[in-house]
């Protein structure tokens, strides 16, 4: 199965502002916001394979329209977390050119988005038999996927809160007193790295008990851990941020580095002063947005406590920040969409979970 060209690329990105979540109790705006959407879609398909292409939507709500797509009601859902995960998990690996071999060759993803993060990984058939069972309504830790002609079982877990901006939040509830040890001063009267980790170890309720044998954070399994570990993609956040201070080259589409490069940079931060270090801060990180950055000691010592202690990366091995990935003579975004493809126009496709 191979990616279809679309004019002189291979996809097509298409955004509308305002987004869905401005829409609230507005269910006809919301599906009328989306039809440009729609519209771009229809502008690219060949005529005669419109009524056999599928349509699918990651939204709560649509009103039905007559769309000339093929289109199924059951296509129109809320994704969750772990869906993302694994949806991730098949796009990365299918532009690596990764799947249709062992598991032991794939390679594992760490998602971080706005709310939530999520981690994805192949696992053992061995493993995968004897993962603990997940509480009543949650989302089970593996996903049996068919792809290339190969079965794969699929580790996956989304923690809730505990995204990029989410996680703010938490660590700000966890401070030891009545200022956090992770804002910058003239935010905070005792910025320091020290101090801010343990505040965050708190949020990440790193000393939650194990029921298991292994877990990442807040007790959660963690999958047993394995050669489908050894090779680690990270997305979204960690490269927005890994990026904007020069962890990576900010025009690198990818780019390998060890997760200690954030403890490095956020003990410097952490002793910065907002307003004093104002320019300086600006000549050392010039992508940084203003309104982010009072949270820099915070952010960074978060991703490196995140990645190191909550997934227990080894923090001197070097990782893969990737925001796109390089696929024959192309470079295509490392996003879930692709994955719910793959999966929808897969062959004898499975999806069962233990």
């Amino acid at each position: 199965m191979d990616l279809l060209k679309i004019g002189n690329d291979i996809e097509v990105f298409a955004k509308v502002n305002p987004g869905l979540s401005s829409y609230a109790g507005r269910p006809q705006d919301a599906a009328d916001s989306i039809e440009p959407l729609l519209m771009k879609a229809l502008s690219v398909v060949p005529p005669r394979l419109t009524n056999r292409t599928p349509l699918k939507l990651g939204v709560r709500d649509l009103v039905h329209t007559n769309t000339k797509f093929q289109y199924n009601p059951n296509w129109i859902n809320v994704i969750e977390g772990s869906q993302e995960g694994h949806y991730l998990w098949v796009a990365v690996n299918y532009l690596l050119d990764k799947l249709g071999g062992d598991y032991s060759k794939t390679a594992g993803v760490i998602d971080l988005g706005g709310g939530s993060v999520q981690m994805a990984y192949a696992i053992s058939a061995n493993a995968a038999a004897n993962a603990p069972a997940v509480p009543k309504g949650k989302s089970p830790y593996i996903t049996k996927e068919y792809l290339k002609g190969k079965d794969y079982n699929v580790y996956v877990h989304s923690y809730l809160r505990f995204g990029a901006f989410a996680a703010r939040a938490e660590i700000l509830k966890a401070k030891n007193g009545r200022y956090s040890s992770c804002m910058l001063r003239g935010f905070s009267e005792r910025a320091n790295f020290e101090k801010c980790k343990e505040e965050i170890a708190k949020a990440l309720n790193l000393n939650a008990p194990c029921k298991t044998k292994n877990c990442t954070f807040d007790g959660v399994w963690n999958g047993g851990g394995g050669a489908g570990q050894n090779n680690i993609y990270v997305t979204s956040s960690f490269h927005y941020l890994a990026s904007h201070v020069k962890i990576i080259d900010d025009k690198a589409p990818s780019a390998m580095a060890a997760p200690a490069k954030f403890r490095k940079i956020a003990s410097l931060a952490c002793r910065m002063d907002v307003k004093q270090d104002a320019k300086i801060i600006e000549i050392l990180y010039p992508k940084v947005e203003k309104a982010n950055v009072p949270y820099l000691c915070m952010d960074l010592t978060y991703q490196y406590t995140l990645l190191v202690d909550g997934f227990g990366l080894d923090p001197e091995k070097k990782i893969t920040f990737v925001s796109k990935v390089k696929h024959g003579e192309y470079y295509i975004d490392a996003a879930w969409p692709l994955g719910t493809a793959i999966e929808t126009m897969s062959p004898k496709k499975k999806i069962a979970s233990n």
